[in-house]
């Protein structure tokens, strides 16, 4: 980890001027909301965290304005604005996308996509989930992860790991493939939903 947090003291951010910069660059201080959490860096400068941010203001609002109707552990949904996020908190470096700008997402296990669904039409669910199921299916998975596709130009999400050798959302193999079908509902719910106002508007 490239930051050294002084968990005793705070000081203003170098970035945003908030007080609540506990964070340590080479050359300053920065808050939770400015500190990048894709720490690719080796000691960087304020400048190149900065570098980091989103530039564009209209996602930058959409963090002002969230609030949480769902989390699913770094999976955040905003129901009444139809905003979506990934991470742990809003940040200025993570893009908010609106519900509709949300094409489409694939759950991949060990390499195999297991359930998937696109506004293009791409379509696979999981119908079977009967706990005998489960418990065959999940015996010799090592990796799950969750993509997703924004038709807007300038953001691009990253995986995001619900199970591999390093990280786990859940304790059990079976429980985090339990977990990977709730995320897959809900976000063919959005994309459903997605797919009627774009044939009621053609």
């Amino acid at each position: 980890m490239f930051f050294k947090r002084k968990v005793e003291e705070t000081h203003e951010c170098s970035i945003c001027g908030s007080p609540k910069g506990g964070f340590h660059a080479v050359d300053g201080w920065i808050c939770p909301m400015c500190m990048p959490l894709n720490r690719s860096l080796d000691r960087p400068t304020v400048d190149e965290i900065r570098s980091m941010h989103i530039k564009d203001e209209e996602l930058m609002h959409r963090i002002e304005s969230f609030r949480d109707s769902e989390v699913m552990a770094d999976l955040h949904f905003d129901d009444e604005h139809g905003l979506f996020f990934k991470g742990p908190y809003p940040n200025r470096c993570i893009p908010v996308l609106s519900y509709s700008e949300i094409s489409g997402y694939r759950i991949i296990v060990d390499g195999r996509s297991i359930a998937f669904n696109s506004v293009g039409g791409e379509r696979s669910v999981m119908r079977v989930r009967t706990d005998d199921f489960i418990a065959k299916a999940s015996k010799d998975i090592t990796d799950i992860t969750l993509e997703i596709n924004s038709s807007r130009s300038n953001v691009t999400v990253r995986p995001y790991i619900i199970r591999s050798m390093k990280v786990r959302i859940c304790d059990s193999k079976q429980d985090c493939l339990r977990f990977a079908m709730k995320v897959s509902d809900r976000f063919d719910s959005i994309i459903e939903e997605n797919i009627l106002d774009n044939n009621k508007s053609s």
